[in-house]
């Protein structure tokens, strides 16, 4: 294990990075509450079983796995689109609502051949 390297996939974000990043996600923001829309954030933390009957069977090998002290299984989020709809489905009312969100999802890359 490298302990002075990032794993592949992942990366950190340096000032100038972090700076642009922050600058698009606030214009982002603007265009959408400009049209109405409001935001929404999502647990980073998900069970399993919202994503586990995807209709891709590789999907389940590229997801970041864990267990919490009940045993469940749980992952840090692929999707963030299936979040929304648990989210509309068991905390929002039955009135239509514009939303956005802006987040990370997560999910093993294929390693490139060395």
């Amino acid at each position: 294990m490298k302990k002075n390297s990032l794993p592949f996939g992942v990366q950190d974000w340096l000032v100038e990075e972090c700076y642009q990043k922050n600058e698009l996600e606030k214009m982002l923001s603007s265009v959408f509450n400009g049209a109405g829309f409001e935001r929404v954030e999502t647990a980073t933390l998900e069970y399993y079983d919202l994503f586990g009957g995807s209709s891709n069977p590789a999907d389940f090998s590229r997801m970041f796995k864990l267990t919490d002290s009940d045993g469940s299984l749980l992952v840090l989020r692929p999707d963030i689109t299936l979040q929304i709809a648990r989210m509309a489905a068991t905390r929002l009312s039955g009135l239509q609502q514009k939303l956005y969100y802006i987040g990370s999802s997560y999910e093993f890359l294929s390693i490139p051949p060395i």
